[in-house]
């Protein structure tokens, strides 16, 4: 039709202001990013960027500017004089269209996304999914009588042969295979989420490991620079006590966004209270435990999610009352 066809020059100017607009837009969004992430973790912790490095829309939203910019090069290099792609034309426009309606929806995204309200209730609901996910099983009988760390001096420690970081996750089925073959009972030292320093402890062994064996467990190990939430329940409730603590600061003086942090920490507690957390056991055919990894105990997420909010939030008459309500309301768990 007459409407869409075009000549060079105008297919040369729509293609090349395209490539300026998206451009500009990319360097804009970026911009935009950079400066909230400045603000979040100056106002709230460092720890809930990943969050918004991880945020699928902020991904799609450069991914369709930078293929906008990139297809409108491309595609100014194919106008000719003698012959004008026009299809491949309107196509820049309608990408180019679809760039300026991402815009508005990223900035709208942006908007809500930054609000505290809206990344305290994302960490809580990562965080629950993280609980349901490690901890399925409901209490069942005495804890006294689950798996213990054994008692008695290991036959072997295996130190870690790798570089300092935390540890994110561990390959207990890898573990357990060292330790059939072995004949051996292996226990790992650290919990998820711990800080392992090169050349610590990182296995403690009950029989006898060969050099292979001590290897191959070094590779069941994944140490990284900052901890997740993988494996780690407790990093969605450092998180949150993280960004109480910032609320209650002398430069901050903000008790509701802390009050909105405890909310979420009584409903992430009472979800432990009544799960099974007793250390991680893989047993061989006959019943023996092979491989043991341990986790955070209750008392360890109560401390966790109390303690440092309490003592930072001790002159605050509102933290205070909602602490109160948080610690009846688990007594009565």
């Amino acid at each position: 039709p007459w409407w869409f066809s075009t000549d060079a020059d105008s297919a040369r100017s729509l293609l090349s202001a395209i490539a300026t607009a998206t451009l500009t837009l990319t360097g804009l969004v970026f911009s935009i990013t950079m400066l909230v992430l400045q603000l979040t973790s100056s106002q709230l912790s460092p720890r809930v960027m990943r969050r918004f490095l991880r945020d699928r829309n902020n991904q799609i939203v450069l991914a369709l500017f930078i293929s906008t910019f990139a297809y409108a090069l491309l595609a100014l290099r194919n106008v000719e004089t003698e012959s004008v792609p026009t299809f491949s034309v309107w196509l820049g426009f309608a990408m180019a269209m679809v760039s300026v309606g991402a815009f508005v929806r990223y900035i709208d995204h942006m908007a809500h996304a930054i609000r505290a309200s809206s990344i305290i209730s994302g960490i809580g609901e990562e965080t629950r999914e993280t609980i349901d996910r490690l901890y399925p099983d409901p209490i069942e009988g005495d804890p006294d009588g689950h798996e213990q760390w054994p008692a008695g001096r290991p036959d072997r420690e295996v130190a870690w042969a790798g570089g300092p970081g935390v540890l994110t996750n561990v390959s207990l089925d890898r573990i357990e295979e060292v330790a059939e073959r072995c004949g051996a009972r292996i226990a790992i030292v650290p919990m998820v989420g711990d800080f392992l320093p090169s050349g610590a402890p990182a296995f403690q062994a009950w029989g006898m490991l060969d050099e292979e064996a001590t290897g191959e467990l070094n590779e069941t190990l994944v140490v990284g620079s900052e901890r997740t939430m993988l494996r780690d329940a407790a990093f969605g409730l450092r998180q949150l006590v993280d960004i109480a603590e910032r609320a209650l600061s002398p430069g901050v003086n903000d008790p509701t966004t802390a009050v909105q942090a405890i909310d979420q920490l009584h409903d992430l507690l009472r979800r432990l209270a009544g799960r099974e957390l007793a250390p991680e056991v893989r047993r061989d055919g006959d019943g023996r435990w092979r491989a043991l990894l341990r986790h955070p105990s209750w008392d360890d997420f109560v401390a966790l999610g109390v303690d440092e909010v309490r003592l930072s939030g001790r002159t605050s008459l509102q933290t205070n009352r909602r602490l109160r309500f948080l610690l009846n309301d688990l007594m009565r768990v």
